[in-house]
């Protein structure tokens, strides 16, 4: 393991149960100065990965993209973010492609079958014990909406 020094930034629960942590670092630097804050360790690393989607959205707005849409505050939410494919994701989804005139099926992320994590019982920590969630398969739950050319 290498020798990166991330720090706990946001908990997802459910109900009192913390279900996963998120650790990660932090930079803010100031133009025209040569001081930043920073906790974590932000020199190490990192693959901009979904935090590069806010700026993507950026210049589609800029652009003028989300008024020729008549993008909603929802629309303008979800391509700003990774979703987690749960039914009002999946609801904005429909209708933001039915604005911009694709379909469900030109998406072409590729199918991952949906998992929940379970410990054993009288387990205290985290554990690779998994099941298999019966839902029906489909582009639009996936994490990702790449558009086939």
């Amino acid at each position: 393991m290498d020798d990166c020094r991330h720090i706990p930034l946001v908990e997802t629960t459910r109900g009192d149960t913390v279900e996963s942590i998120h650790y990660g670092s932090v930079a803010i630097a100031f133009y025209g100065r040569k001081d930043a804050i920073s906790i974590g360790d932000s020199k190490h690393p990192f693959f901009l990965r979904s935090s590069a989607k806010p700026f993507q959205a950026l210049a589609f707005i800029e652009k003028g993209g989300s008024n020729q849409f008549d993008f909603s505050p929802q629309d303008i939410a979800i391509i700003c973010a990774s979703h987690s494919g749960t039914d009002s994701h999946v609801i904005v989804l429909s209708r933001l492609q039915k604005k911009i005139g694709i379909t469900e099926e030109m998406l072409q992320c590729g199918i991952i079958l949906h998992f929940i994590k379970i410990p054993p019982s009288g387990c205290q920590k985290t554990t690779s014990h998994y099941i298999q969630i019966d839902i029906i398969a489909q582009e639009n739950i996936q994490e990702c909406l790449l558009l086939q050319k």
